[in-house]
């Protein structure tokens, strides 16, 4: 019966999953139900094949038992469309408060100032912002899924097999990873944008903050931050895709693959450009490290590795999602 569980799934994943059980429960009574009704000399598999193509193609079944429309996108879309809007907009406004409060803890004296400064950007500019484009991608998919369900129903015949095999939970992408790399990414973009004078070593003199002491490269930081925030982006879309799929087709394979490969390009051509050059040396300066020392020696060589890890873990990281992509959707559709 594996074409039934090929069915059942090719409907039910179309479907929000609080729906899903009762819906593949439904659907699986009335497939029995209608092959209870052929002989017992009937070969089992034609019969199967029978019922699965008189009950039509998986997209109409399943838009038969889709409920009404909450939004202007259909079934599971909108479920994901506000987890994503939700985990986005919440972790925006936590890291952005968090920087707002070190801010008022460092300048005291401007807290006026800084709050009306902060509430303006985020809720003006940040969050409307965020909203408008996780919202115009979203009606993208929709737009998309669209256009292949008209093309669906044009067509008169469709086969078995054209559907694809149930994968395994285990080569499913999983939704708190992929929430989890999102909300990291987020954080990186505020932080490379609103936090950007408090990404470093802090320096004081006495108990008074004097200011930061960067970690990125100040010199090329207006022209390599555009391309590292553009890496970020990807890389939510690429997750956000992972998600929306939640298995590994073709175009998903394709869709890492082209994302992986472009931030591995950006990673490489300014690994050289990203962090600051002469962050030891200023530590020396403002007295934070004696230069020569073993102290001193010992952050050189932190200071090396890490930098240079970072990035190269990093890719390795997004080399080897290409290969898990290829590895987990070997037995998967073309379908998104």
């Amino acid at each position: 019966m594996k074409a039934v569980d090929r069915y059942i799934y090719a409907v039910t994943i179309q479907l929000p999953k609080n729906e899903r059980l009762d819906v593949e429960h439904e659907l699986r009574a009335v497939i029995n139900e209608k092959l209870e009704s052929y002989e017992d000399d009937v070969d089992k598999s034609e019969a199967v094949e029978e019922v699965l193509l008189e009950l039509g193609h998986p997209h109409l079944i399943a838009k038969r038992f889709r409920k009404e429309e909450r939004s202007f996108l259909s079934g599971i879309l909108y479920d994901y469309y506000r987890l994503i809007l939700y985990t986005v907009l919440l972790t925006i406004t936590t890291t952005m408060v968090a920087i707002f409060i070190i801010e008022t803890i460092l300048y005291p004296d401007q807290i006026i100032v800084q709050t009306l400064q902060f509430a303006s950007l985020l809720f003006i500019f940040v969050l409307p912002f965020a909203f408008a484009w996780i919202t115009i991608f979203f009606a993208f998919c929709q737009w998309i899924k669209h256009r292949r369900k008209r093309r669906i129903e044009k067509k008169d015949a469709w086969s078995l097999e054209s559907l694809a095999p149930v994968p395994p939970m285990k080569k499913r992408p999983k939704q708190w990873t992929i929430i989890t790399a999102i909300v990291i990414y987020v954080t990186a973009i505020v932080l490379l944008t609103y936090g950007k004078n408090y990404f470093g070593v802090w320096i004081f003199e006495g108990n008074q903050y004097v200011g930061t002491l960067s970690f990125m490269n100040e010199t090329f930081y207006h022209s390599t931050v555009f391309f590292i925030i553009l890496f970020f982006i990807l890389n939510i879309i690429k997750e956000i895709s992972k998600l929306i799929a939640e298995r590994w087709t073709n175009v998903l394979i394709g869709i890492v693959t082209l994302i992986n490969s472009a931030s591995i390009a950006i990673l490489f051509y300014f690994r050289d450009h990203l962090w600051n050059i002469r962050f030891i040396s200023s530590l020396a300066e403002y007295g934070v490290v004696v230069r020569g020392s073993t102290k001193y020696k010992t952050i050189v060589l932190l200071w090396d590795q890490i930098t240079f890890w970072l990035i190269t873990l990093t890719m390795l990281g997004l080399l080897m999602g290409i290969l898990t992509a290829f590895t987990k959707g070997s037995t998967s559709s073309d379908d998104l």
